[in-house]
């Protein structure tokens, strides 16, 4: 989770920034499958792991409308917070507009995702937008 935290910030400090690139020097696999999801929630445009799997370059697309995008850990090393199905459905009725990256027993998968195949999970990051 240490990793995954570390990753968020500097995606975070990018975002903020505008910059197009980065790089993420502590990865590992929970760190690459929320990027991936990231991707293809559109968050990033891509990311590219180097064979030795130390490094990873995202590259970001600069839009002024990303400034306003957040993205926040929700279960942290310290603190890990679980939700069940019916608890992600009440979650996702009262918030409508931001999203979370839940990890389910299987993959990372969003909230809508979970609830459709009816599954809780472990909530990693809740996506501001």
């Amino acid at each position: 989770m240490l990793t995954l935290t570390r990753a968020i910030n500097i995606l975070n400090n990018a975002l903020v920034t505008q910059k197009t690139q980065i790089k993420i020097k502590y990865l590992n696999n929970l760190t690459i499958n929320v990027f991936s999801q990231l991707q293809k929630l559109n968050y990033i445009d891509s990311f590219i792991v180097n064979t030795s799997f130390t490094t990873c370059d995202i590259y970001l697309n600069p839009q002024p409308n990303l400034t306003d995008h957040h993205l926040s850990c929700v279960s942290t090393s310290h603190r890990f917070v679980y939700f069940t199905y019916s608890e992600l459905q009440k979650l996702r009725s009262k918030d409508l507009t931001n999203d979370y990256l839940i990890s389910t027993e299987h993959k990372i998968m969003n909230i809508d995702d979970a609830i459709r195949h009816r599954v809780g999970g472990l909530v990693l990051l809740k996506l501001q937008y």
